[in-house]
């Protein structure tokens, strides 16, 4: 995942020694955007289904009705 990896590098960036209090200040600005960013996807649906649900879902898989719950793991 690109924005965890992203996270990764820019805290090590943030405790190298050489950088400026400028280059942190980006680097933290940088870093609470992809905090954002995650909590902001974290919350969202398909077809009325989160997508990162933590609970199962109920699933109708004929004609007659007949449902089963899909649980995620």
């Amino acid at each position: 995942m690109h924005a965890l990896d992203r996270m990764s590098k820019l805290t090590l960036l943030h405790q190298d020694t050489t950088k400026t209090e400028t280059d942190r200040s980006n680097y933290s600005f940088e870093f609470t955007l992809f905090q954002n960013y995650i909590s902001y996807i974290g919350i969202k649906e398909f077809n009325c289904v989160s997508l990162f649900a933590n609970a199962g879902n109920e699933v109708t898989i004929d004609s007659d009705a007949n449902t089963f719950i899909m649980l995620w793991t």
